[in-house]
């Protein structure tokens, strides 16, 4: 037998549930698009990136660099992004957060393919790095959404909105995008998989 208070609390559960994918189906779905569009970046650039330029380029016909190098782009990037962070902080909050978002998911549309052919194609020793500029500016636009996912859902049901859209849409697109982008440039040979990728989410 449940208690009075454990059947009050189940009760609240299945009415936030059916809150979430009724009246608020709308507001999840816009969360899952925010949701894919940053962590799909986040994750093709710190968790791919490494794999894609160590070796796939090579098997490919591209110029692959060594993990010295890779690891030392990725500490460039992640330090890029303790210096800019602070400043789009204080951007947003004379322009406003939508104004930025917009921009981070145009610099994913706009900048993913040549991103990627920079990286591919290596064409100078600077290319690498500029290119990886790219990436984490598109990236770093998109840093507003910590503060803006929680308000897009009323205090009741906040915390359970938030959390069941967020790990849905990052397990479906973002979890899984060394697997896809694997298989797909060995499918395709297509070396440009990564920017059509981030294309698509942004």
């Amino acid at each position: 037998m449940l208690s009075e208070s454990e059947e009050r609390e189940g009760t609240q559960v299945k009415d936030g549930l059916k809150l979430i994918f009724t009246r608020y189906l709308p507001t999840f779905v816009m969360v899952g698009g925010v949701v894919v569009a940053w962590n799909v970046t986040n994750y093709m650039l710190t968790s791919y990136m490494p794999t894609y330029l160590e070796t796939t380029v090579d098997q490919h016909g591209g110029t692959p660099i060594d993990s010295t190098t890779s690891s030392w782009l990725q500490i460039v990037v992640l330090w890029l992004a303790v210096f800019v962070i602070p400043l789009l902080g204080r951007l947003s909050d004379r322009i406003g957060r939508k104004p930025i978002m917009w921009t981070g998911a145009g610099g994913l549309i706009v900048l993913g393919i040549p991103m990627i052919l920079l990286m591919a194609e290596r064409l100078d020793p600077l290319g690498v790095p500029r290119a990886a500029a790219h990436g984490p500016a598109a990236d770093l636009l998109l840093r507003h959404q910590p503060s803006t996912l929680p308000a897009l859902f009323p205090t009741q049901i906040r915390y359970g909105g938030l959390s069941i859209a967020f790990n849905i849409f990052v397990s479906a697109f973002a979890g899984t995008v060394s697997l896809v982008m694997s298989a797909v440039v060995l499918a395709t040979g297509d070396l440009l998989w990564p920017g059509y990728y981030l294309m698509a989410a942004g």
